[in-house]
């Protein structure tokens, strides 16, 4: 699972948002999954949520997921195959059947973290990268093995070590 997000949630620095993987980014994650995982992509979009405080900006990934990478599965794709299915009620039925993730600071990072397997969480900025709380306590939610990216070189490194890539 590849749990994504494009809010505006900007940067102390820069104003512009930060905890996102961008589409080179992950392009270059799904060359390195495809072939040995089903990576399953999950960004949802206004539609797919109940809306809140952060708006949900367009990344515009999904027409070059679809381009270059055919047997990624997009949430949505799954979702319409299983259309009684609420959003949250499928998102967890598809975590539940997974051991590696990777997620972005926010509420993913959270969510897979209670699955148990592994979370490489990409965290540039916030308050749990400051008080340190993926070494701190995230595996605690489920004994899961949290790994904390801040930056993307890190990321791509931990996905070959920590996904056997």
């Amino acid at each position: 699972m590849i749990c994504n997000k494009y809010s505006f949630e900007p940067s102390l620095e820069s104003g512009q948002p930060v905890n996102f993987i961008d589409v080179p980014g992950l392009m270059k994650l799904f060359g390195m999954l495809c072939e040995r995982f089903q990576v399953v992509y999950v960004r949802p979009r206004p539609s797919d949520i109940v809306g809140d405080h952060q708006p949900i900006n367009d990344l515009g990934e999904f027409a070059e997921i679809q381009a270059r990478f055919p047997d990624v599965l997009t949430i949505q794709q799954v979702h319409a195959e299983h259309p009684k299915l609420s959003f949250n009620e499928l998102q967890m039925k598809l975590f539940a059947n997974c051991e590696r993730f990777i997620s972005v600071l926010g509420g993913s990072s959270y969510l897979a973290s209670y699955f148990g397997g592994k979370n490489i969480v990409y965290a540039r900025e916030g308050w749990e990268v400051s008080c340190n709380a993926y070494d701190n306590w995230f595996h605690l939610f489920s004994g899961a093995a949290i790994h904390h990216a801040r930056t993307s070189d890190e990321l791509f490194d931990l996905a070959r070590r920590e996904l056997a890539c």
